[in-house]
């Protein structure tokens, strides 16, 4: 039996940082389609999202877009330990040959080979406050002053790689059609292997 353990917005929008709504919304519906593709063509393999470990830190969405760095400051470690915690037990309890973990590119808690990351790493005491207030006005500022890391993984996803070194990575791209299929591939190369 193989285990894929997935990101949750991979398949719900309502968890990203900016809600449901988003200025590609057509590429974010065909990722959650073909992903439901994906689940049920593989029956015999089990499905399972882990939460999403900025909702829980956050508990909210839309928020504030934050880097790698501003949720480590606001204890998202702690978070991914515990969701760690319970992606070790599943795989304890489920015993699969094969776990596959699949992340979200550039996310700065689950991106596998990639993350945001501020441009200047003094400029995290004065955009902090902007996320503990969820300053949806701030957004923009922050925003501008994050960039992306390519072979840096998020935060959860670093944990994971050191507590499962069995496990195997696939980030998803949700940038444009072809990202997704590209990584929706690897994924399926994956499971057939």
């Amino acid at each position: 039996m193989k285990l894929v353990i997935y990101s949750p917005c991979i398949e719900n929008p309502s968890v990203t940082y900016k809600g449901p709504e988003s200025e590609n919304y057509e590429t974010v519906k065909y990722l959650y389609q073909r992903f439901a593709e994906i689940k049920a063509k593989y029956k015999d393999v089990i499905f399972r999202p882990y939460p999403c470990p900025e909702f829980l830190l956050t508990l909210s969405a839309p928020r504030v877009p934050c880097s790698k760095e501003m949720y480590e400051a606001l204890g998202m470690k702690k978070i991914a330990i515990i969701i760690t915690q319970w992606i070790k037990k599943l795989v304890e309890e489920l015993k699969p040959e094969k776990v596959i973990i699949v992340g979200k590119k550039y996310s700065p808690t689950c991106g596998v080979t990639g993350t945001y990351k501020l441009k200047d790493k003094t400029l995290l005491e004065k955009l902090l406050p902007y996320a503990v207030n969820q300053d949806l006005n701030r957004s923009k500022e922050i925003k501008g002053n994050m960039q992306r890391v390519e072979g840096e993984s998020g935060v959860l996803m670093e944990i994971l790689k050191k507590e499962l070194p069995y496990a195997m990575f696939v980030d998803i791209d949700g940038s444009s059609i072809e990202t997704i299929e590209r990584d929706l591939s690897k994924l399926e190369k994956l499971l057939e292997s």
